[in-house]
């Protein structure tokens, strides 16, 4: 589960996965269960995110599957291929993937590009450790875009 900080607001608790705010810009998720549910919720939170992006900026988003483990893939995979097509033309999404299972996080990465959306969705994976380096890596992106 994430560690709180005090820069984190609007904390909104939906099971199996949890969803924070975290200065306004950083959407967090964190996977308590491996479940079609937690995926659900996710996909569902992130609509109202994509609906709510009056100002059509790229979306950062902390995908946490330390505690959940691995998801139900075939499903995520798809749940995606029918979410993707209703938000062509929408702002990037940054998503980075904190992980505990090296093995699995790298068999997952070549079906993201198998789904054929490398320029509105990138991923990135970071191991469970590196909670500091996966919001650096968002925060960088958010940067890169605001220069560009």
């Amino acid at each position: 589960m994430m560690i709180a900080s005090p820069q984190m607001i609007s904390l909104t608790p939906c099971a199996p996965c949890e969803y924070y705010r975290w200065d306004n810009d950083l959407h967090v998720f964190c996977f308590t269960l491996p479940s079609r549910e937690a995926v659900d919720t996710w996909l569902t939170r992130l609509n109202t995110i994509y609906e709510q992006n009056h100002t059509h900026t790229p979306i950062l988003q902390l995908l946490d599957i330390r505690q959940s483990g691995m998801l139900p893939m075939t499903y995520v995979f798809h749940k995606l291929q029918a979410w993707i097509p209703r938000h062509v033309g929408s702002p990037i999404l940054y998503s980075a993937v904190l992980h505990s299972d090296s093995a699995a996080a790298s068999m997952v990465q070549p079906f993201i590009r198998l789904l054929g959306v490398e320029r509105a969705y990138k991923f990135h994976f970071f191991s469970e450790h590196a909670q500091e380096n996966a919001i650096h890596w968002l925060r960088n992106q958010q940067i890169s875009t605001k220069v560009s």
